[in-house]
């Protein structure tokens, strides 16, 4: 009936012992080879409810059911339909065990006295998995790499994010991660980060010196971030993530009037961005997908788009079927699914989907998409 510790999330080999990711940064300061984080109760889900139940509802098993898929798939923004909705109306099967603890007084807070108790759920990690395997989507094991995030949220003193830093966006990170299960770090920040990394060195990445510095967290991905803007007049971002020798970078296309609305899906970028690399498909032989891209009005436009192509993560063939009029069809070989696949083609903000295409769970094999000849 004991619900997990929030401290006992992650572990990382060699290291016994470990506070919460951001929490307990300190901890964290290694040296040497990289051996990756290995995520705990990977295959557990709490959350939230007013009372207590003698038995657990259709509904809370869903509930739990969407956020552990979110973690496994790498993909937090999904619909309930197509795939997944069938997966979901299939989840109860899943569930091993469940129970109650009383609600720490963060969450009685933040529901406003509404919710006392954590209802905690706990999968069948070998039932899930075959699950999402049988249904040609990515899993997203317990290894994961660790991130080093070195952020500047606009705050008034335009500082990098700490881990000590009693920002309430801090707080609403460090809970968005942990539904997640994304083992990210927030640096020190103490007197030689702050010299050696302002914030101008964030946005373009100088990468020389954040890969330097972020040794003495043994982190294998580094992420950067700057938020521009104010209040009055709405908030974008700018973003870049470095793993395994590979750099991505995008920006919010959006002026959003909160911060943490820009933070929230940055961090749902990152999460597909590191699963693309690190998630296993249940093939092992590629799966063809054919794009078409419209408004391409010259060769140097289909060279960009064969090349941002080839270098998406789960990629392993690109294949230039026919160059038309204003027109480019491409054949691609993916060990990653379709959604997973056109969400991280729209990341790239070379390639946009129309607003009126269907969805990509039941609009075939043939995926339509417009280039932007301002894009890089």
């Amino acid at each position: 009936m004991n619900a997990h510790s929030g401290s006992e999330n992650f572990s990382r080999k060699k290291l016994l012992s470990m506070g919460w990711v951001i929490a307990s940064v300190g901890a964290l300061v290694l040296s040497g080879p990289v051996w990756g984080v290995t995520v705990r109760h990977l295959f557990r889900v709490e959350f939230p409810v007013p009372t207590l139940s003698a038995s657990i509802h259709p509904s809370e098993i869903h509930h739990a059911a969407h956020e552990l898929l979110a973690r496994l798939t790498g993909d937090p923004d999904f619909t309930d339909q197509g795939v997944i909705g069938q997966l979901l109306t299939q989840s109860t099967p899943w569930v091993a065990e469940y129970g109650y603890v009383e609600a720490p007084s963060r969450v009685i807070e933040k529901t406003h006295g509404r919710d006392h108790y954590l209802l905690w759920v706990r999968f069948d990690p070998r039932v899930v998995e075959a699950a999402i395997f049988g249904a040609h989507l990515p899993f997203w094991g317990a290894l994961r790499p660790l991130t080093l995030a070195w952020l500047s949220v606009g705050s008034p003193t335009n500082a990098i994010l700490s881990a000590t830093d009693t920002d309430h966006l801090r707080k609403k990170l460090e809970e968005r991660i942990r539904h997640l299960s994304l083992p990210i770090l927030l640096p020190l920040m103490d007197l030689s980060e702050r010299v050696q990394v302002p914030v101008a060195k964030l946005i373009p990445p100088d990468w020389t010196t954040l890969e330097r510095v972020s040794r003495r967290y043994g982190a294998e991905a580094i992420w950067t971030g700057i938020l521009l803007g104010s209040a009055r007049g709405g908030w974008q971002g700018e973003f870049a993530i470095r793993v395994g020798g590979l750099t991505s970078s995008w920006q919010s296309r959006e002026i959003h009037r909160r911060r943490w609305t820009v933070l929230a899906s940055a961090l749902g970028h990152l999460d597909t961005l590191l699963a693309a690399r690190y998630a296993v498909f249940a093939e092992h032989r590629p799966v063809s997908l054919v794009i078409q891209a419209q408004n391409v009005a010259s060769l140097t436009a289909v060279a960009r788009i064969e090349r941002f192509l080839a270098t998406l993560p789960g990629v392993s063939t690109v294949r230039i079927r026919t160059v038309a009029s204003r027109s480019l069809t491409v054949t691609l070989r993916s060990r990653i699914s379709r959604s997973h696949l056109v969400r991280l083609i729209t990341l790239g903000d070379v390639l946009t989907r129309p607003r009126t295409a269907p969805d990509v769970a039941v609009s075939g094999e043939k995926l339509d998409f417009s280039y932007r000849p301002s894009a890089g």
